[in-house]
């Protein structure tokens, strides 16, 4: 199948979309560089898949499973990715600003130089998570600190103990 049999898959519901990945498993479809932007596709299966460069901007992804999905240069940036699983998957270069990412498991995700500015984090595990070089602006964190207040760097400091005001880098990200 190529990629427009996919997406009239998709454009079809959740549903139909899962039925067809519970009756093929063994295809990986590639579906990089698709786009559907406002969708709702709540507890979609794209476990796995190659969805590089995709933009589902303002969409509701909410339960949608992307565990070991390669999502570099995604775009989800205003998405509803509640309670989503994103565990081992690789998010490099990703726009996922003001994306709600609540009660997620992003476990082992690689952050590398994605922009998670004013994203919520809030009740995620991000656990071996990798933030290298990543853009975190105003991110309502796990704990429900805005990364960068003064209440979340005094916390960072005093978990890592750090003497506050010693202007010592806390981070690897901006």
């Amino acid at each position: 199948m190529d990629v427009e049999n996919f997406v009239d898959l998709l454009n079809q519901g959740t549903n139909v979309w899962n039925r067809w990945r519970r009756s093929n498993p063994t295809k990986q479809p590639s579906l990089s560089r698709i786009e559907m932007t406002g969708v709702d596709l709540s507890e979609i299966d794209f476990s796995k898949l190659d969805l590089t460069r995709a933009r589902f901007i303002r969409s509701n992804l909410k339960r949608a499973n992307f565990s070991g999905a390669t999502l570099n240069g995604i775009a989800l940036s205003g998405s509803n990715l509640t309670e989503a699983n994103f565990k081992g998957a690789s998010m490099r270069w990703a726009n996922l600003a003001r994306a709600n990412f609540q009660a997620c498991d992003l476990s082992g995700v690689d952050f590398n130089r994605a922009d998670l500015s004013g994203a919520n984090l809030q009740g995620s595990n991000l656990t071996d998570a990798n933030f290298t070089d990543a853009k975190l602006t105003g991110a309502i964190m796990p704990d429900g600190t805005i990364y960068g207040s003064l209440e979340y760097l005094q916390q960072l400091a005093l978990t890592r103990n750090v003497p506050e005001g010693t202007g010592n880098s806390l981070m690897s990200v901006s």
